[in-house]
């Protein structure tokens, strides 16, 4: 006990500020944000977000202090929840959030990627930049063409009315959306099972490469 009580009394165990250096840099970032930015004619012209925006260090903070075991644990949340003997609509919300869980990666690499191209006005890329664009042409390109077919189904196509809250209007040309078609993921399904579950079945297969890129 008194060692206990001598150690809590000394001041060097003790950080005052316990943040790393990628949680100050995104506290920073996130503070320029409430800060309005006046130009040369003393008129507010935005904040001091833009300005951080184009700097690679920040960016680096943002993907470095990227929690994605926050988004698996939610993702074995919702497949443990997911059970045939479930409702229809528990079967729906289960599989419209997992879906929704799939898009927030495509959507956080298509943000990272955007951030890597502001105030870049070199005609080559900058190594962060190469890195994302190489990642979302070799490893995650296939995988979200998939997804997107069926997202583009979903919206064209929703009779089970699930109602999935995505929105692809933000990506960047790279994705190359313009070239995709629908696909029904509610085909060539596992007939044993509902059709909820075979759809939710493809979803994980697509899940798992892109988790493994991130």
């Amino acid at each position: 006990m008194k060692d206990n009580l001598t150690y809590f009394l000394n001041p060097d165990n003790f950080k005052i500020e316990d943040r790393n250096l990628e949680e100050f840099i995104l506290f920073f970032q996130n503070l320029s944000k409430n800060y309005q930015f006046f130009n040369l004619k003393n008129k507010a012209d935005g904040d001091w977000f833009k300005l951080f925006a184009s700097d690679d260090s920040f960016l680096l903070a943002d993907i470095s202090n990227f929690q994605i075991e926050k988004y698996d644990a939610l993702r074995l949340n919702l497949t443990q929840s997911f059970d045939e003997f479930s409702s229809e609509e528990e079967k729906k919300d289960i599989f419209k959030s997992f879906f929704e869980l799939l898009f927030s990666f495509f959507n956080f690499i298509n943000n990272w990627y955007i951030s890597s191209t502001l105030g870049n006005l070199n005609k080559e890329s900058s190594d962060i930049e190469l890195t994302l664009e190489q990642t979302i042409q070799k490893k995650i390109k296939p995988f979200f063409n998939e997804f997107a077919a069926y997202a583009l189904y979903l919206y064209e196509n929703d009779e089970k009315k699930l109602k999935v809250q995505i929105s692809f209007n933000d990506f960047n040309s790279i994705w190359k959306l313009n070239n995709l078609t629908p696909k029904n993921i509610f085909n060539q399904v596992d007939k044993t099972q509902s059709e909820l579950s075979s759809g939710l079945k493809k979803l994980i297969l697509l899940y798992t490469p892109v988790y493994e890129s991130l």
